[in-house]
């Protein structure tokens, strides 16, 4: 479509204005739309979508940049995380914009200024105003190679009335300009009522019931109910879809993963807007007393949002009909409820730590990516990892090399090849196993020397203390690096010594009393622990103020140099193999105590809450833990964890320094 995307961008002189003058007319030439096979195709190449929802938000100025030179900026930031189409949510940018992204080869999707969720298009007003923008939009804009979408507005709901006007919007639109594509708006009915026949697209958060994203409001979507793997995708959904819908389909706002806010953003508020919710916010971290710990708190969840942005990402990839992905947001939008959800912060400048960095994103929010789907993220030593391999290759050039893999980590690097021959074409998933489907499909991609049968295994048993590997996947110089936790087998057995209860119960009164240890570990529960919130394993969904109906977890903060780890692996934040111990119960606490493992709360409560902490309570020591490891034995994180507990209690590194009441202890628990 442009120069950055090898296509042509042509100047020409018309030398026949009205005036006499010479006059310069700006115009690219490209082809932009279905490819046949419902994805979509820029100058016949197959891409994959990977846009960026842009709210207009500009703290600043409170309106849109007016200049190229100010969007040649924002497009190359977007770039530099992988984005290669902006959605411009519910508004179209100045023109100023098309002409930067037609230089820097950015793709657009304006919409309408249009966001109603119940009556679109049904006045006659608003019917006028909307057609009218709409043409006039194609119109100003149609000389921008750039421009290659447009929606009638967002999350649109109309009676039948308002959708034949939106079918006749789509007739004047390609009347006037059949080289864009159009659709009736994005994630119309919330995708409750399927695809319009007439749209040239279709983008949403789901197909009726079906989903096309892992994480919705109030922690529905797989990546928070079902356990982690790196193989989910929606092939079931466009199955689905495709019985009556042939065209390209990409999904819709994903991600909305919450960062707590930093508040050295604050100085950079010198125009029209007043930062009083974050400001608000400052000033209850400080009465909290949580000042001091609190950039530790921003990092854990920026962390943790990334985790969950790479998933949706990748189960985007690794489903073989989806057309691309838009996310909400790399960006955040301090408006709605004060939802912080990017690796940007509200001035477009990349948060000032590591998960924010571009290159980290632009690692697997990218064109051409290798896709392990593992089947887990754990293991025992017992075990051989073995998962099917996938290659998606969006990108302009075939790959093609030794398809070859790296398992390392402390006191472990065990490497090999996968397949010594693998030619994945431009425009594709290659599927390493997709062979075995059938004879026909082997003949074809033998003749076509696409690649050999492979898959990975690596046995484990070299491995022999518990670790936390790095599991790098490569072909050339395109990667893809995955974290693997391996664990010994293990039985735990509470150590003599060592009174483990789920009650607060008179023995442990007793223990206690008497300067002996206690394990108190009630089921993780409701009933047995009535001032808690059920956990989650990513931060909360765009933000509490939206959506009320949220608990308000975010997720884990780990003192990861504690010695209760010494035999569990982990990082100061809230990784895969914590996901089932994450998504168990917290405790609310009286006040902040010093904690194993703190629960981070939303900055609308702010509640201190563990999963996780020791003290010296009546003449003895306890350790609580609200995570119920006795009823996850099942997993092999959650035994090697448990060892590591016992292991912990009886060695004498286990010296709390804090006290607690036995009343405090009593109140926590049923």
């Amino acid at each position: 479509m442009t120069r950055a995307e090898s296509d042509h961008v042509e100047k020409s002189k018309d030398n026949c204005a009205k005036d006499g003058s010479s006059k310069t007319v700006t115009f690219g030439i490209r082809d932009f739309g279905d490819n046949g096979e419902g994805r979509f195709a820029l100058n016949h190449r197959t891409i994959f979508v990977r846009s960026e929802t842009s709210c207009a938000e500009f703290p600043e100025k409170g309106y849109c940049p007016m200049t190229v030179a100010e969007w040649m900026d924002i497009l190359q930031l977007y770039k530099s995380y992988g984005v290669n189409l902006v959605r411009f949510h519910s508004h179209c940018p100045p023109e100023a914009a098309f002409i930067a992204a037609d230089e820097l080869g950015m793709l657009m999707q304006p919409e309408l200024s249009h966001w109603n969720p119940k009556d679109a298009f049904e006045s006659e007003e608003s019917w006028a105003y909307y057609r009218t923008e709409a043409l006039e939009i194609i119109r100003v804009l149609a000389n921008h190679p750039s421009f290659v979408m447009l929606t009638w507005g967002n999350e649109l709901h109309a009676s039948p009335k308002g959708h034949e006007r939106m079918g006749e919007l789509l007739n004047a639109a390609r009347s006037l300009d059949a080289t864009r594509m159009y659709a009736d708006g994005s994630n119309v009915h919330y995708g409750a009522i399927g695809c319009d026949a007439g749209s040239d697209f279709y983008a949403s958060q789901k197909y009726f019931e079906d989903d096309i994203r892992g994480t919705f409001a109030n922690m529905e979507g797989y990546i928070n109910n079902c356990y982690p793997n790196a193989r989910t995708n929606y092939d079931k959904t466009m199955e689905h879809l495709r019985e009556t819908y042939q065209k390209p389909v990409f999904s819709f706002e994903v991600g909305q993963f919450e960062v707590l806010p930093d508040f050295d953003e604050l100085k950079d508020f010198q125009g029209i807007s007043d930062p009083v919710n974050l400001r608000l916010i400052q000033q209850r971290v400080e009465e909290k007393g949580l000042t001091e710990i609190w950039k530790k708190y921003v990092e854990a969840t920026g962390e943790l949002s990334r985790i969950g942005y790479r998933e949706e990402i990748e189960a985007a990839l690794r489903t073989k009909e989806l057309s691309g992905i838009s996310l909400l947001g790399l960006q955040d939008f301090p408006g709605q409820g004060t939802a912080l959800v990017g690796m940007l912060n509200s001035h477009l400048q990349p948060k000032p730590f590591d998960f924010a960095k571009p290159e980290g994103f632009k690692a697997f929010f990218t064109d051409q990516l290798p896709l392990v789907l593992l089947p887990k993220y754990t293991y025992e030593n017992t075990e051989t990892l073995k998962a099917e391999i996938q290659i998606a290759n969006f990108g302009k050039k075939e790959i093609s090399g030794c398809l070859e893999y790296q398992l390392q980590g402390e006191d472990v690097c065990i490497s090999g090849v996968i397949a010594e021959k693998v030619l994945c074409p431009v425009g594709q998933l290659l599927d390493m196993q997709k062979r075995k489907e059938g004879m026909q499909v082997r003949m074809e991609l033998q003749e076509n020397g696409i690649l050999e049968e492979a898959v990975l295994e690596i046995p484990l048993y070299n491995i022999a203390k518990p670790s936390r590997l790095d599991l790098t996947v490569s072909i050339g110089k395109i990667k893809n690096t995955y974290p693997i936790w391996v664990y010994p087998p293990v039985n735990p057995v509470c150590p003599e010594g060592v009174y483990e209860t789920g009650y607060f119960d008179e023995a442990a009164r007793e223990a206690l009393a008497a300067g002996k240890t206690v394990y108190l570990t009630p089921p993780s529960t409701k009933e047995a622990l009535p001032n808690s919130i059920k956990a989650q394993f990513t931060t909360d969904f765009w933000s509490v103020g939206t959506f009320a109906g949220q608990e308000g977890g975010m997720g884990q903060l780990i003192d990861d140099k504690h010695p209760i780890f010494k035999d569990f692996p982990t990082e100061f934040h809230t990784n895969w193999q914590w996901w089932i111990m994450a998504t168990q119960r917290a405790v609310i606490l009286p006040k902040q105590y010093e904690c194993i493992i703190t629960e981070m709360d939303s900055y609308a409560y702010l509640r201190p809450m563990a999963q996780l902490l020791e003290c010296k309570c009546g003449n003895g020591k306890l350790l609580f833990s609200s995570m119920g490891l006795q009823d996850l034995q099942k997993y092999p994180e959650a035994r090697a964890l448990l060892a590591s507990i016992y292991r912990y209690l009886t060695s004498e590194e286990f010296a709390p320094k804090q006290e607690i009441e036995m009343e405090v202890i009593a109140a926590m628990v049923r």
